[in-house]
């Protein structure tokens, strides 16, 4: 889940460092503890995840669900 970094911040959640790469318009972070599916057709590219963020977040999802 990406949303407002105003938002109530939660254990896990990664702050995204770069906002123009990562094409958002306002501090906005990554909450992995809310992970949701939607179809690729109903989403719009608006930019990338920056390295660093996710290599975080690759550490974050790798504790929670250990192969």
């Amino acid at each position: 889940m990406v949303t407002s970094a105003i938002h109530r911040r939660w254990k896990g959640d990664v702050l995204i460092s770069s906002l123009a790469e990562a094409g958002l318009p306002a501090a906005s972070l990554v909450g992995p503890a809310k992970i949701a599916t939607i179809e690729a057709k109903d989403a719009d590219v608006l930019g990338r995840l920056p390295a660093q963020d996710r290599d975080v977040l690759t550490t974050i999802l790798q504790e929670h669900f250990p192969h």
